[in-house]
């Protein structure tokens, strides 16, 4: 600042100087900034394009980052829905048909099954399975047993249809058959016609069967039919003594 001393010449008189910024900077947000000298302000806008392009950097990386890893979760997405998806989803279809077998499953999972209870499933499993095995062997058995008794039966039918002409394998079969059933009434009839075999009788249908046999009006050999015993008066005895007349006939 100049000023006139008493001579009237110009004095120059040192003043302070103001504190003046060389730049000012509001940011949007409202915050202050000021640099007092250029090489203030350039080292701060240096810093400021250091730290914009290293931003850039990591933000261009952290992209790529996330690219690659939505492609890794489409593709993970896509194996668990052609994989493990495809497999759950066929178990829910079967679970749907079967809700039982959900149940069980659920039931399971809520309550776990103790080794006691294991024990106890597979003994009664296997103890079910030895009676099924049990019953099947006793009804092979059984099978066994009777087609060993119908072929001795049909031996005897065989050989008695020989020894007598007249047997009758139905009416021998259908008396096994009531004496198997129980049938009361059929036994005591079975024993009184026994008890009233007629020996005389007998002996008569013997002859005729042996005439049938040896051609009808042929007479035994011998000149004529074989002599009737006098019999006996026990039943039992006058049937044996007409059986043996009749095979000696032969």
């Amino acid at each position: 600042m100049a000023d006139v001393d008493q001579t009237g010449a110009a004095v120059i008189i040192d003043e302070p100087v103001a504190d003046v910024s060389f730049a000012d900077w509001t940011s949007p947000d409202g915050e202050s900034f000021s640099w007092k000298t250029a090489d203030d302000w350039k080292k701060a806008m240096d810093s400021s394009f250091q730290f914009e392009r290293g931003f850039q950097r990591k933000s261009q990386t952290l992209s790529t980052e996330h690219k690659d890893a939505m492609a890794q979760l489409a593709k993970d997405r896509k194996d668990w829905e052609d994989g493990d998806k495809a497999k759950y989803d066929r178990y829910n279809q079967a679970f749907e048909k079967r809700p039982n077998i959900a149940r069980a499953i659920a039931q399971m999972v809520d309550k776990p099954v103790t080794p006691e209870d294991s024990y106890e499933r597979a003994q009664g499993y296997v103890d079910e399975k030895s009676t099924a095995l049990e019953d099947r062997l006793a009804a092979l058995e059984t099978k066994n047993s009777e087609d060993t008794l119908e072929r001795e039966r049909e031996s005897i039918y065989t050989e008695l249809e020989g020894a007598f002409p007249d047997f009758n394998r139905d009416k021998v079969t259908d008396a096994l058959g009531k004496l198997d059933g129980n049938d009361l009434r059929s036994l005591v009839e079975m024993v009184w016609k026994s008890s009233m075999y007629d020996p005389a009788g007998a002996q008569e249908r013997a002859e005729q069967n042996l005439a049938k046999k040896q051609g009808v009006g042929m007479l035994p050999v011998g000149g004529g039919p074989p002599k009737r015993g006098a019999g006996s008066t026990d039943p039992k005895v006058a049937r044996e003594e007409a059986m043996r007349e009749y095979a000696n006939s032969g």
